[in-house]
Protein backbone atom coordinates (compact mmCIF):
# COMPACT_ATOMS: atom_id res chain seq x y z
CA UNK A 1 0.00 0.00 0.00
CA UNK A 2 2.69 2.37 0.93
CA UNK A 3 4.51 2.05 -2.43
CA UNK A 4 1.26 2.76 -4.53
CA UNK A 5 0.85 5.80 -2.13
CA UNK A 6 3.74 6.75 -3.14
CA UNK A 7 3.67 5.99 -6.86
CA UNK A 8 0.02 8.28 -6.97
CA UNK A 9 1.32 11.03 -4.94
CA UNK A 10 4.43 10.85 -7.58
CA UNK A 11 1.97 11.18 -10.27
CA UNK A 12 -0.32 13.83 -9.48
CA UNK A 13 2.94 16.03 -8.37
CA UNK A 14 4.03 15.36 -11.92
CA UNK A 15 0.77 16.32 -13.27
CA UNK A 16 0.87 19.27 -11.16
CA UNK A 17 4.09 20.69 -12.33
CA UNK A 18 3.06 20.07 -16.04
CA UNK A 19 0.01 22.08 -15.21
CA UNK A 20 1.92 24.60 -13.71
CA UNK A 21 4.63 24.98 -16.07
CA UNK A 22 2.01 25.20 -19.09
CA UNK A 23 0.08 27.92 -17.43
CA UNK A 24 2.98 29.84 -16.69
CA UNK A 25 4.02 29.45 -20.44
CA UNK A 26 0.60 31.02 -21.09
CA UNK A 27 1.20 33.84 -19.05
CA UNK A 28 4.27 34.58 -20.41
CA UNK A 29 2.68 33.91 -24.28
CA UNK A 30 -0.37 36.13 -23.22
CA UNK A 31 1.56 39.21 -22.32
CA UNK A 32 4.29 39.08 -25.04
CA UNK A 33 0.89 38.89 -27.70
CA UNK A 34 -1.21 41.58 -25.26
CA UNK A 35 1.00 43.79 -22.81
CA UNK A 36 -1.68 45.94 -22.57
CA UNK A 37 -3.74 43.50 -20.81
CA UNK A 38 -1.09 41.83 -18.85
CA UNK A 39 2.35 42.97 -17.30
CA UNK A 40 4.99 40.52 -15.99
CA UNK A 41 6.68 43.53 -15.04
CA UNK A 42 3.53 45.15 -12.66
CA UNK A 43 3.54 48.37 -15.08
CA UNK A 44 -0.23 49.55 -15.45
CA UNK A 45 -2.11 48.26 -18.12
CA UNK A 46 -5.25 49.30 -20.10
CA UNK A 47 -7.20 46.47 -18.52
CA UNK A 48 -8.82 47.42 -14.85
CA UNK A 49 -11.09 49.77 -12.97
CA UNK A 50 -11.55 53.68 -14.25
CA UNK A 51 -13.66 56.06 -12.91
CA UNK A 52 -14.21 59.96 -14.10
CA UNK A 53 -17.01 62.26 -15.33
CA UNK A 54 -18.18 64.31 -18.03
CA UNK A 55 -20.61 66.99 -19.68
CA UNK A 56 -23.20 66.80 -21.86
CA UNK A 57 -23.16 69.55 -24.81
CA UNK A 58 -26.03 71.26 -22.88
CA UNK A 59 -23.88 70.61 -19.67
CA UNK A 60 -25.93 68.30 -17.48
CA UNK A 61 -22.71 66.52 -15.71
CA UNK A 62 -22.43 62.84 -15.24
CA UNK A 63 -20.09 60.54 -13.52
CA UNK A 64 -18.95 57.13 -15.07
CA UNK A 65 -17.59 53.92 -13.85
CA UNK A 66 -15.61 51.46 -16.17
CA UNK A 67 -14.20 48.16 -16.01
CA UNK A 68 -11.86 46.59 -18.69
CA UNK A 69 -10.74 43.14 -19.24
CA UNK A 70 -9.19 40.91 -21.59
CA UNK A 71 -11.85 39.11 -23.77
CA UNK A 72 -9.72 36.92 -25.91
CA UNK A 73 -12.27 37.87 -28.82
CA UNK A 74 -15.67 37.41 -26.69
CA UNK A 75 -16.72 34.69 -28.39
CA UNK A 76 -18.28 37.37 -30.95
CA UNK A 77 -16.15 36.65 -34.21
CA UNK A 78 -12.37 35.64 -34.76
CA UNK A 79 -9.56 38.28 -34.32
CA UNK A 80 -12.27 41.09 -32.93
CA UNK A 81 -13.15 42.03 -29.34
CA UNK A 82 -10.56 41.37 -27.33
CA UNK A 83 -11.95 44.08 -25.31
CA UNK A 84 -14.70 43.14 -22.91
CA UNK A 85 -16.69 44.72 -19.53
CA UNK A 86 -18.95 46.65 -18.19
CA UNK A 87 -19.82 50.57 -17.52
CA UNK A 88 -22.16 52.44 -15.31
CA UNK A 89 -23.27 56.34 -15.59
CA UNK A 90 -24.72 58.34 -13.14
CA UNK A 91 -26.41 61.53 -13.19
CA UNK A 92 -27.08 64.37 -11.02
CA UNK A 93 -30.10 62.86 -9.79
CA UNK A 94 -28.39 59.55 -8.75
CA UNK A 95 -30.23 57.39 -11.67
CA UNK A 96 -27.48 55.19 -13.31
CA UNK A 97 -27.65 53.25 -16.71
CA UNK A 98 -25.83 49.93 -16.61
CA UNK A 99 -23.93 49.12 -19.83
CA UNK A 100 -22.10 46.07 -21.30
CA UNK A 101 -18.75 47.04 -22.94
CA UNK A 102 -16.56 45.24 -26.00
CA UNK A 103 -14.15 46.66 -27.82
CA UNK A 104 -10.54 46.40 -29.44
CA UNK A 105 -7.11 48.21 -29.56
CA UNK A 106 -5.70 49.41 -32.59
CA UNK A 107 -1.92 48.47 -31.98
CA UNK A 108 -0.26 46.56 -30.05
CA UNK A 109 0.71 48.14 -26.96
CA UNK A 110 -2.95 49.50 -27.23
CA UNK A 111 -2.59 52.53 -26.82
CA UNK A 112 -5.25 53.36 -29.23
CA UNK A 113 -8.49 51.70 -29.07
CA UNK A 114 -12.17 51.67 -29.44
CA UNK A 115 -15.10 50.36 -27.48
CA UNK A 116 -19.55 49.83 -28.07
CA UNK A 117 -21.63 50.41 -25.43
CA UNK A 118 -24.31 48.68 -24.80
CA UNK A 119 -27.43 49.69 -22.83
CA UNK A 120 -28.72 46.85 -20.48
CA UNK A 121 -31.78 48.12 -19.64
CA UNK A 122 -32.86 49.65 -22.95
CA UNK A 123 -33.91 52.69 -21.65
CA UNK A 124 -35.54 54.79 -24.61
CA UNK A 125 -36.26 58.04 -22.53
CA UNK A 126 -32.68 58.19 -21.75
CA UNK A 127 -29.56 59.99 -23.04
CA UNK A 128 -26.84 56.62 -23.85
CA UNK A 129 -23.32 56.56 -24.69
CA UNK A 130 -22.58 56.09 -28.15
CA UNK A 131 -19.34 53.97 -29.21
CA UNK A 132 -15.92 55.51 -27.77
CA UNK A 133 -12.90 56.06 -29.10
CA UNK A 134 -10.38 56.26 -26.51
CA UNK A 135 -6.51 56.70 -26.12
CA UNK A 136 -4.15 55.05 -23.11
CA UNK A 137 -1.42 56.31 -21.13
CA UNK A 138 -0.28 54.83 -17.95
CA UNK A 139 -3.07 55.75 -15.10
CA UNK A 140 -5.41 58.11 -17.72
CA UNK A 141 -7.54 57.21 -20.18
CA UNK A 142 -9.00 60.37 -22.72
CA UNK A 143 -12.33 58.99 -24.08
CA UNK A 144 -14.56 61.04 -27.23
CA UNK A 145 -17.92 59.70 -28.04
CA UNK A 146 -20.92 60.82 -29.59
CA UNK A 147 -24.31 60.36 -27.37
CA UNK A 148 -27.23 58.31 -28.24
CA UNK A 149 -30.94 59.84 -27.53
CA UNK A 150 -34.44 58.41 -28.47
CA UNK A 151 -36.53 60.63 -31.52
CA UNK A 152 -35.24 61.70 -34.66
CA UNK A 153 -31.14 61.29 -35.20
CA UNK A 154 -29.39 64.38 -35.74
CA UNK A 155 -28.68 65.73 -39.17
CA UNK A 156 -26.81 68.36 -41.00
CA UNK A 157 -27.53 70.89 -44.26
CA UNK A 158 -24.49 72.60 -45.87
CA UNK A 159 -25.58 75.18 -48.35
CA UNK A 160 -23.82 77.88 -49.86
CA UNK A 161 -24.57 81.83 -49.42
CA UNK A 162 -24.38 83.87 -52.51
CA UNK A 163 -20.73 85.08 -52.06
CA UNK A 164 -19.87 81.56 -51.85
CA UNK A 165 -19.53 80.58 -48.23
CA UNK A 166 -20.35 77.60 -46.75
CA UNK A 167 -23.34 77.58 -44.21
CA UNK A 168 -23.88 74.42 -41.82
CA UNK A 169 -27.42 74.02 -40.33
CA UNK A 170 -28.42 71.54 -37.47
CA UNK A 171 -31.53 69.72 -38.23
CA UNK A 172 -33.18 68.00 -35.47
CA UNK A 173 -32.14 65.96 -33.14
CA UNK A 174 -31.65 66.01 -29.22
CA UNK A 175 -29.24 68.74 -28.00
CA UNK A 176 -26.87 66.73 -26.57
CA UNK A 177 -26.21 64.55 -29.56
CA UNK A 178 -24.79 67.21 -31.63
CA UNK A 179 -21.31 67.28 -30.72
CA UNK A 180 -18.97 64.57 -29.42
CA UNK A 181 -17.54 64.98 -25.79
CA UNK A 182 -14.53 63.99 -24.66
CA UNK A 183 -13.42 63.20 -20.83
CA UNK A 184 -10.76 61.85 -19.43
CA UNK A 185 -10.79 58.57 -16.40
CA UNK A 186 -8.35 57.64 -13.91
CA UNK A 187 -8.03 54.52 -11.58
CA UNK A 188 -10.77 54.19 -9.43
CA UNK A 189 -12.97 51.26 -7.51
CA UNK A 190 -16.49 50.37 -7.66
CA UNK A 191 -16.96 51.64 -4.26
CA UNK A 192 -15.58 55.14 -4.90
CA UNK A 193 -18.12 55.61 -8.25
CA UNK A 194 -20.98 54.25 -5.88
CA UNK A 195 -20.28 57.02 -2.83
CA UNK A 196 -19.81 60.04 -5.01
CA UNK A 197 -23.25 58.50 -7.35
CA UNK A 198 -25.35 58.47 -4.05
CA UNK A 199 -23.32 62.27 -3.11
CA UNK A 200 -24.49 63.43 -6.61
CA UNK A 201 -28.15 63.76 -5.66
CA UNK A 202 -27.53 65.41 -2.11
CA UNK A 203 -25.19 67.91 -3.52
CA UNK A 204 -27.46 69.35 -6.41
CA UNK A 205 -29.00 72.98 -6.19
CA UNK A 206 -32.65 72.55 -5.12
Amino acid sequence: MPLRSNKSLRLIAGVAAILFVGWGFFVVVDAARYPWARSLTGASTLTGDWSGDFVTPTGTPHLIWLVLGHGLGGGRCTNCATIDGRATTCDRQSKTVNYEIWGDVENWRGTKFWLKARDLGERKSEIVLGPLNGSWEGDELRLTTNLIAPGAPTTTSIEQDESGEEKITTIGGHPDTRAPITFKMARGTEADFVAACKGAAAGRPN
